[in-house]
């Protein structure tokens, strides 16, 4: 193995450690504000959001149609 591959293995295990933890902190997150839904979507991705925005639009454009 060449010491570039030994980084990128390493970097790969950080980055999905990292998000392992960053998405059990967004799901407590939202449990813990349920009730404050303002306050729970600052725990879900906007990346996630606005994905789901434009899936739904896209829907609603269909539906007219």
């Amino acid at each position: 193995m060449y010491v570039d591959d030994e980084i990128k293995v390493v970097r790969d295990q950080a980055y999905t450690l990292l998000k392992q933890v960053v998405d059990e902190i967004r799901k407590y997150g939202r449990f813990v504000f349920r009730k404050d839904a303002d306050h729970a979507r600052s725990y879900s991705s906007k990346y996630s959001r606005d994905k789901s925005s434009a899936d739904r639009k896209k829907q609603a454009e269909q539906a007219q149609k």
